[in-house]
Formats: C-alpha cells, sequence, structure tokens
C-alpha cells in the first residue's frame, strides 16, 4: 500500500512484507476505512487518532476514531484482557484511579 488517505485511515510508510503483527494491524484499519468508503458510510467526527508504528517507532498510518469505533475498540481490548491475565483486580484498578487524581 502506497502512501496516501484511505477514508479515516492515512498511510505514513510503506507496508513490509506480509505475516507481521505490526502491518497486520495496519492493513486491518486500511481495510476498515476502504470498506467503510466503498459503502458510502460517514463515519461521526474524530474523537481520536490511533498511530500504528513499528517497534523502532516508524509510523506505518493512522487512523481516525469516531465514537462508535473507541467504544467497540475499548469493548474489544478489555475483553482480550481477560482472557490473556484475568479479570482486572480492584486494588489495581484503584490504584490506577488514584494515580489519576
Amino acid at each position: 500500500m502506497d502512501n496516501g488517505q484511505y477514508g479515516r485511515w492515512t498511510t505514513h510508510s510503506a507496508l513490509q512484507p506480509y505475516g507481521k503483527p505490526d502491518n497486520a494491524l495496519a492493513l486491518a484499519f486500511a481495510l476498515l476505512a476502504i470498506n467503510e468508503q466503498s459503502k458510502g458510510e460517514q463515519p461521526g467526527p474524530a474523537v481520536a487518532k490511533i498511530t500504528v508504528s513499528r517497534a523502532d517507532g516508524t509510523t506505518i498510518g493512522t487512523f481516525e476514531v469516531d465514537a462508535t469505533d473507541a467504544q467497540a475498540l475499548s469493548k474489544h481490548v478489555s475483553q482480550m484482557s481477560d482472557e490473556r491475565y484475568g479479570p482486572i483486580e480492584r486494588q489495581a484498578l484503584e490504584r490506577l484511579m488514584r494515580a489519576n487524581d
């Protein structure tokens, strides 16, 4: 995928060979934006941007997240955390909340 704008996805550097996790994540966001565009869907206003970078810090691309995306992504990340590590312990959550006061 060349540098360019595809709906809400902006490519900043060329994707490397297939099968690498960073490229898979970037491609997933790009495909979401392309699919959305092809269906004539209009996203809501951007509430955040997700930047996908390689381990060395090279930015692959950015995705503008609307409120619906943010809700879906937070749900999926929470489920992934529960599946990998189990539910968060109350003490850890309280520590996190105190750190943000």
